[in-house]
This record gives C-alpha cells, sequence and structure tokens, in this order.
C-alpha cells in the first residue's frame, strides 16, 4: 500500500489521478489516461472519493484510468494506491484501488488560493507550422482557484469548500484536402509514364460517348450537378486566400493542402464541498459534494471543429459545436464507534450527469444536401454527423464493521451497487449518407466503348489515373 498526500508542486492538469502515473507498476503508453497498473485491464481499476466510485462506468474497461469528477489537489487530503490486499471497503469492484478523501474543516479557518498561467509567449513554434508558413497554436491557459474550512459551530460542526477554474481559450491546426477550380469544371490534369503532362474535359469525354448508348440507357450528364456546384463553390470561397499549397509533389495535379487554425475555448469548473458534524463523541457524520461543468467549443479532443475558416461545424452554417456536460457525486456516510473495539461505517451515495456529444447538429443543417449527408471528393461536408449524450449514474449503499482483538483486526462488510446507463446515438437513420461514384458491371468503366477505359482517350494514363478520372466525373454529376 501507498499513500501519497497533497501536492504543492504545480502542474499541468491540476487532476491528482495523474499524479499516480509515477507510481511503481504504472505504465502510460501515451497520455495519463492510457496508463494501466501492473499490467491489469482497465476494467480492473476502481477510481473512489470519499468511497464513492466517479468513474465513466460505460467505459471502464476501455477507459478505467479516468475519473468522472476531476479529484482536484487543493480538494484532498489523501491520495492511496493498493494494488493488492485491498480491505473489505474496497467493494471488490477493482484489483487497483485508487482512492481520494476530500478535505475537512476543524476548528481552524484555513484557506489559500493560486494562479497559474501558460502563454504562446514562451513557446516555439511546431516544426509542422513551420513547414506549412503558419504561425504557432495559440496558448492562453488559466488556471485559477481557492479553498477555505473551518468551523460552522465549534468542536460540533465543520465546512470545507474548493473552487478551481479552467479556461483554455486556444488553437489547433487542421488540413483539408480541396479542388482547383478547374477540377470543379470537369478538367482533370495527370502527369503520364513518360513524365509529360496532360487535362482532359471530362465532361467532354462522357458527352462524346452518349451517341453510342441504347436508346433505353439514360445519356450521361453532361454538366456538373447543381448542389455539388454550389458546394465546390463555398468551399472555394471560404479558402481563397488561406494557406493552400499545391500537391503536385504526390503526383497530384487536381487539389490543392489547405492548412488552418481554427480557435476555441475550453472552460470548466470544479467545485467541492464537505460538511462534518459530530452527533455525539461517538458518532459522525460527513456530508460531501462534488460538481464539474465542462463546455469545449469547437471540441478539439474529439476534431468536431469548423470545416473550413468562416463556417461552422457543418458546411455553411454558423454553427459551432462540442462537448458539454454537468456531472457529480455525492456521498453521505456515519461513522459510528460502538465500543472501544467495535467501530462502523455506513456510506451511500450517486454520482451522474449527463455529457452532450456536438448536440447542435441536427438534419436542418443539411438542407442544401436535401437532408443527406453527402461523400462529396475533395469536399469536407462536417466534422460529425453523429450528436450523441449519455449518462450513467452510478449508486451504491454500504456499510463496513471492525472490531479490535489484541493486535488483531475483523473487518466485514457489505455493499449494494447499481449502474444504469442512458444513450442516444444519432446516426443514419436521422441524417442518411449518400456516397458517388462507379460500381461493378457499371457502363461507364466496363466493355471498350466505356469513357473511361484504358486507351487514346487518355494518352500515357495507367489504370489508376483511368479509374480516379471516372471517380471524379462521378462525384461532379452525383451519379
Amino acid at each position: 500500500r501507498r499513500v501519497l498526500f497533497r501536492s504543492e508542486l504545480p502542474f499541468a492538469s491540476r487532476n491528482a489521478v495523474e499524479l499516480l502515473v509515477t507510481q511503481p507498476g504504472t505504465s502510460t503508453p501515451t497520455n495519463p489516461r492510457s496508463s494501466t497498473i501492473n499490467g491489469l485491464p482497465k476494467g480492473a481499476i476502481n477510481i473512489t472519493i470519499d468511497g464513492m466510485n466517479t468513474q465513466d462506468n460505460m467505459l471502464k474497461s476501455s477507459d478505467g484510468f479516468f475519473s468522472y469528477i476531476m479529484p482536484s489537489v487543493d480538494s484532498l487530503e489523501e491520495v492511496t494506491l493498493t494494488t493488492s490486499a485491498g480491505g473489505v471497503d474496497s467493494t471488490a469492484q477493482g484489483a487497483a484501488q485508487i482512492k481520494f478523501v476530500t478535505r475537512s474543516g476543524s476548528n481552524q479557518f484555513h484557506g489559500g488560493g493560486f494562479y497559474q498561467a501558460r502563454n504562446t509567449f514562451f513557446d516555439s513554434n511546431y516544426f509542422f507550422n513551420n513547414q506549412n508558413g503558419l504561425p504557432r497554436d495559440i496558448i492562453h491557459l488559466r488556471q485559477y482557484g481557492g479553498h477555505i474550512g473551518g468551523p460552522v459551530i465549534k468542536d460540533k460542526l465543520f465546512f470545507f469548500g474548493n473552487y478551481e477554474s479552467y479556461r483554455y481559450p486556444g488553437t489547433s491546426t487542421y488540413s483539408r484536402t480541396v479542388p482547383l477550380l478547374a477540377t470543379t469544371q470537369g478538367l482533370y490534369t495527370y502527369q503520364d509514364s513518360t513524365g509529360a503532362m496532360h487535362t482532359v474535359n471530362l465532361l467532354a469525354i462522357a458527352a462524346a460517348a452518349n451517341p453510342s448508348l441504347p436508346s433505353t440507357t439514360r445519356q450521361y450528364p453532361t454538366t456538373v450537378d447543381p448542389i455539388i456546384a454550389q458546394t465546390y463553390s463555398q468551399i472555394l470561397q471560404l479558402t481563397n486566400g488561406g494557406n493552400l499549397k499545391s500537391n503536385a509533389g504526390s503526383n497530384d495535379y487536381n487539389t490543392m493542402n489547405y492548412s488552418y487554425q481554427p480557435t476555441g475555448m475550453d472552460a470548466r469548473d470544479f467545485w467541492t464541498a464537505r460538511f462534518d458534524y459530530n452527533l455525539s463523541q461517538k458518532h459522525h457524520i460527513s456530508f460531501t459534494y462534488d460538481y464539474d461543468k465542462y463546455a469545449s467549443i469547437p471540441d478539439f479532443l474529439n476534431n468536431i471543429v469548423p470545416v473550413y475558416t468562416g463556417t461552422g461545424s457543418v458546411l455553411g452554417s454558423n454553427v459551432a459545436t462540442g462537448q458539454r456536460s454537468n456531472r457529480f457525486v455525492g456521498t453521505l456516510s456515519l461513522r459510528s464507534a460502538i465500543s472501544s473495539r467495535l467501530t462502523n461505517e455506513l456510506r451511500g451515495g450517486l454520482n451522474g450527469g449527463t455529457v452532450l456529444f456536438f448536440d447542435a447538429i441536427n438534419d436542418g443543417l443539411f438542407a442544401q444536401w436535401k437532408g443527406f449527408s453527402p461523400g462529396i471528393n475533395y469536399a469536407t461536408i462536417t466534422t460529425t454527423r453523429n450528436p450523441q449524450r449519455r449518462n450513467g449514474p452510478y449508486q451504491e449503499v454500504a456499510d463496513t464493521v471492525s472490531w479490535v482483538k489484541g493486535s488483531h483486526q475483523i473487518s466485514a462488510g457489505a455493499t449494494w451497487s447499481k449502474v444504469n446507463v442512458y444513450q442516444k446515438y444519432v446516426s443514419t437513420e436521422s441524417i442518411p449518407t449518400i456516397a458517388f461514384g462507379t460500381a461493378t458491371g457499371d457502363p461507364l468503366i466496363t466493355g471498350t466503348s466505356a469513357p473511361f477505359v484504358q486507351g487514346s482517350t487518355f494518352p500515357g494514363a495507367p489504370s489508376s489515373q483511368v479509374t480516379s478520372m471516372a471517380s471524379a466525373y462521378a462525384n461532379l454529376v452525383g451519379r
């Protein structure tokens, strides 16, 4: 058993769970949230605050090294990591037990405050930002808060409170592949096997093949679909004058790489309160409550950002969306000294709170595509079409009794716990998808008279280029 006490050292997240990555047996492949303990599955980790589980129990098996309620270092009195011989109060919910205890008030008033800041001024630029001619990503992280504890009624009633604010306005770099103006008009450029450059008109090639079609076969379209033309027009307007670089170095002469840096705000607030009341010399009641509020718009963590500069999370809209949540945990406990040798603790509590992911997304934002979310070459329509919400409330009642005899202690207990999961996930039943392209047996690419097969129409073009041309044509006309 290893016990860590409240840290006075500043660190970036102020999340006490992340302090445990330094402990022997803890392996951290990437970020702290990816950690495991003693090589055990993440589902074998149990995290509690004042005896109440605070994990996201819907995702515990894949995200176990994470507390749904953030245990702020200034709100804690004690942190214990147990990896073997856990006590009765460990509730048999994990081989690795991480237990946090909230600070309590006393007969004296004590308090404190802090302010931490990170600023772009002290940062160098990323290699890839320099390569793409982009400025440094903005970082103006501000963390501040305070705590206070003391008596309400001396020797009888005590309180402790902690508040912490996290404000992170920043930017992140993203890139999109966008078409050239000529590409949106049906002109396709390629390099043949000798290095010579060729430009062909895909619409004209389709038109030339129409006379050979049977009268019962619908002719190939010879103009760009108006909805797709409008989509490309919006993209070209939004990216015009932006950070554009040619993709010719990768043998692509029809698109550009567009880089941009959307801005956003990650705002978080954390409240902790604890009250302790001495009913008598033998009976003590404690109540603790934690409330966390999150709002991250756009959501850089899940890459739900504006699709281009000047628009929202869906092309053509001004709607920016992200992740929002209100989370809580409350615990009420009664500790009793029944005799000099016999003690009992009765505890009950609940955690929960709804997490909203991208809730501003709805089918109305896709009206210009008739309610569909289309897959169009070189066009990013949206960064998500799957708004969702979930809540996994956890309830627990537990009782532990301990009896001391000489140098020995015997403990026994019982726990009742209940996990519910409520989830809503919007998918293609509300926002259907549509894709364009060619299919097996498609007359566009099948047979010697098909317009998009290797031959004199595409001098020196390899089959992969001809396939790309057929796909580009199908996207242009919405086929």
